[in-house]
């Protein structure tokens, strides 16, 4: 891959990503062992309740943003899916 102080891209067809300072590698790492062991979804929903990004989420897992952004997509219309349920609505 690119060589020191270079972007890079661990996924073809991504752009490339500017190198994480050490309190990003910090954060990154706290991250990812608070999500270890969940199911994709799960770790994809904390940590976008964290406040990472799509681009950064898929970045820690090692998949797409567009992967990201359906799971989050999709998790939401479950919600409010069951919101209406219990409302009464079908």
């Amino acid at each position: 891959m690119g060589g020191k102080g270079k972007p890079r891209s661990s996924i073809e067809g991504e752009p490339a990503i500017p190198p994480p300072s050490l309190d990003r590698k910090l954060v990154n790492l706290l991250a990812l062992l608070a999500v270890k062991g969940e199911k994709q979804v799960d770790q994809i929903l904390t940590l976008s309740a964290a406040g990472f990004t799509p681009a950064e989420i898929a970045s820690l897992l090692r998949t797409t943003a567009n992967t990201v952004s359906v799971t989050l997509y999709q998790a939401k219309k479950e919600k409010d899916k069951d919101k209406d349920k219990d409302k009464g609505n079908p």
